[in-house]
Protein backbone atom coordinates (compact mmCIF):
# COMPACT_ATOMS: atom_id res chain seq x y z
CA UNK A 1 0.00 0.00 0.00
CA UNK A 2 1.77 3.14 -1.24
CA UNK A 3 -0.81 5.31 -1.31
CA UNK A 4 -4.33 3.58 -1.52
CA UNK A 5 -5.40 0.27 -1.08
CA UNK A 6 -4.45 -2.50 -3.96
CA UNK A 7 -7.06 -4.95 -4.96
CA UNK A 8 -6.12 -7.06 -7.76
CA UNK A 9 -7.17 -10.23 -9.97
CA UNK A 10 -4.73 -12.16 -11.81
CA UNK A 11 -4.18 -15.99 -13.55
CA UNK A 12 -0.46 -15.39 -13.82
CA UNK A 13 0.75 -15.51 -10.74
CA UNK A 14 0.58 -17.09 -7.34
CA UNK A 15 -0.54 -15.65 -4.40
CA UNK A 16 2.26 -16.49 -2.22
CA UNK A 17 5.43 -15.19 -3.91
CA UNK A 18 6.76 -12.01 -3.10
CA UNK A 19 9.87 -9.74 -4.09
CA UNK A 20 11.65 -6.86 -2.55
CA UNK A 21 11.25 -3.19 -3.64
CA UNK A 22 12.28 0.33 -2.60
CA UNK A 23 9.41 2.59 -2.29
CA UNK A 24 9.80 6.58 -1.36
CA UNK A 25 8.12 7.74 0.98
CA UNK A 26 4.57 9.87 -0.31
CA UNK A 27 3.92 13.44 0.14
CA UNK A 28 2.03 14.39 2.95
CA UNK A 29 -0.86 14.73 1.04
CA UNK A 30 -1.65 11.64 0.15
CA UNK A 31 -4.85 10.18 1.00
CA UNK A 32 -3.16 7.48 3.15
CA UNK A 33 -0.21 9.45 4.34
CA UNK A 34 -1.08 8.73 7.91
CA UNK A 35 -0.44 5.11 8.18
CA UNK A 36 1.92 4.96 5.44
CA UNK A 37 4.35 7.13 6.73
CA UNK A 38 5.17 5.24 10.00
CA UNK A 39 6.07 2.81 8.20
CA UNK A 40 8.88 4.65 6.23
CA UNK A 41 9.73 6.44 10.11
CA UNK A 42 12.44 8.82 9.38
CA UNK A 43 13.87 7.06 6.30
CA UNK A 44 12.78 8.85 2.43
CA UNK A 45 13.06 5.47 0.99
CA UNK A 46 12.51 1.65 2.54
CA UNK A 47 12.84 -1.96 1.31
CA UNK A 48 9.32 -3.51 1.44
CA UNK A 49 8.34 -6.80 0.47
CA UNK A 50 5.42 -6.75 -1.70
CA UNK A 51 3.59 -9.65 -4.16
CA UNK A 52 5.07 -10.09 -7.70
CA UNK A 53 1.90 -9.11 -9.42
CA UNK A 54 1.73 -5.79 -7.76
CA UNK A 55 5.54 -5.52 -8.81
CA UNK A 56 4.74 -6.69 -12.34
CA UNK A 57 1.63 -3.90 -12.72
CA UNK A 58 3.32 -1.03 -11.55
CA UNK A 59 6.58 -2.11 -14.32
CA UNK A 60 3.94 -2.82 -16.86
CA UNK A 61 1.35 -0.10 -15.96
CA UNK A 62 1.72 1.75 -18.96
CA UNK A 63 0.86 -0.97 -21.08
CA UNK A 64 -2.61 -1.83 -18.95
CA UNK A 65 -3.64 1.59 -19.36
CA UNK A 66 -3.27 2.05 -23.11
CA UNK A 67 -5.15 -1.38 -23.27
CA UNK A 68 -8.00 0.17 -20.87
CA UNK A 69 -8.41 3.23 -23.12
CA UNK A 70 -8.13 1.00 -26.46
CA UNK A 71 -10.99 -1.22 -24.77
CA UNK A 72 -12.67 1.97 -23.55
CA UNK A 73 -12.82 3.67 -26.61
CA UNK A 74 -15.06 0.63 -28.64
CA UNK A 75 -16.99 -0.86 -25.82
CA UNK A 76 -19.58 -3.14 -27.04
CA UNK A 77 -21.16 -2.97 -23.32
CA UNK A 78 -24.59 -3.21 -22.95
CA UNK A 79 -27.02 -3.48 -19.96
CA UNK A 80 -27.85 -6.25 -18.46
CA UNK A 81 -29.76 -7.74 -15.66
CA UNK A 82 -27.61 -11.10 -15.90
CA UNK A 83 -24.17 -10.82 -14.04
CA UNK A 84 -22.32 -13.40 -16.81
CA UNK A 85 -23.26 -10.96 -19.45
CA UNK A 86 -21.52 -8.31 -18.28
CA UNK A 87 -18.58 -10.55 -18.34
CA UNK A 88 -19.37 -12.13 -21.51
CA UNK A 89 -19.26 -8.19 -22.85
CA UNK A 90 -15.88 -7.27 -20.91
CA UNK A 91 -13.97 -10.69 -22.25
CA UNK A 92 -15.26 -9.99 -25.85
CA UNK A 93 -14.06 -6.20 -25.38
CA UNK A 94 -10.59 -7.64 -24.48
CA UNK A 95 -10.35 -10.24 -26.81
CA UNK A 96 -11.30 -7.50 -29.64
CA UNK A 97 -8.52 -5.07 -28.51
CA UNK A 98 -6.09 -7.49 -27.50
CA UNK A 99 -7.09 -8.70 -31.45
CA UNK A 100 -6.59 -5.24 -32.97
CA UNK A 101 -2.89 -5.08 -30.80
CA UNK A 102 -1.72 -8.41 -32.61
CA UNK A 103 -2.87 -7.37 -35.70
CA UNK A 104 -0.61 -4.04 -35.65
CA UNK A 105 1.79 -6.05 -34.12
CA UNK A 106 2.38 -7.93 -37.87
CA UNK A 107 2.45 -5.08 -39.16
CA UNK A 108 6.09 -4.54 -37.67
CA UNK A 109 9.09 -6.15 -36.92
CA UNK A 110 8.45 -6.66 -32.73
CA UNK A 111 6.25 -9.74 -33.58
CA UNK A 112 9.42 -11.29 -35.08
CA UNK A 113 11.46 -10.27 -32.14
CA UNK A 114 8.58 -12.02 -29.77
CA UNK A 115 8.40 -15.06 -31.33
CA UNK A 116 12.50 -15.09 -31.51
CA UNK A 117 13.10 -14.21 -27.86
CA UNK A 118 10.33 -17.00 -26.67
CA UNK A 119 7.67 -14.41 -25.07
CA UNK A 120 4.72 -15.39 -27.51
CA UNK A 121 4.21 -18.95 -28.00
Amino acid sequence: MDNNIVRMLTTVHPWNEVTCSIRQKPQKTSTNAVLVQKAFGDHNRAAFFIPIAIDDYSYYMGGVDIADQCRAGFTTYQCALCNWLVFFYFFLDISSSNTHILINLTRTKQLNQLLNSGQLR
